[in-house]
């Protein structure tokens, strides 16, 4: 009986590939999202500073205001750099 190997492109992904590729599509998703909260909040940081300055807004509400977004930034920065490093332990770097 001869034994005949299927050829590469016959044979179906292994299950690790099929994850991989699937947990890089969704972390891309995800990183692709937090790249655009933390360009809203850079456009609504320059925003408050517009109110500061045509006195819309006092010094104290400016620096609470100021300090919240500062906070959640650096919530996306580190969700990003998390995100960033799955990515590149799974071959995928990314540039951003």
């Amino acid at each position: 009986m001869v034994h005949i190997e299927p050829k590469e492109s016959e044979v179906a992904p292994k299950k690790e590939e099929v994850t991989s590729s699937e947990e890089i599509d969704t972390l891309l998703k995800q990183y692709q999202e937090l790249i655009k909260k933390r360009d809203a909040l850079i456009k609504d940081r320059q925003e408050l500073t517009e109110k500061l300055d045509r006195g819309e807004v006092t010094p104290t509400e400016f620096r609470k205001i100021l300090i919240e977004k500062i906070k959640e930034n650096t919530q996306i920065s580190m969700q990003i750099r998390d995100i960033s490093a799955k990515l590149a332990k799974l071959g995928h770097p990314v540039v951003g």
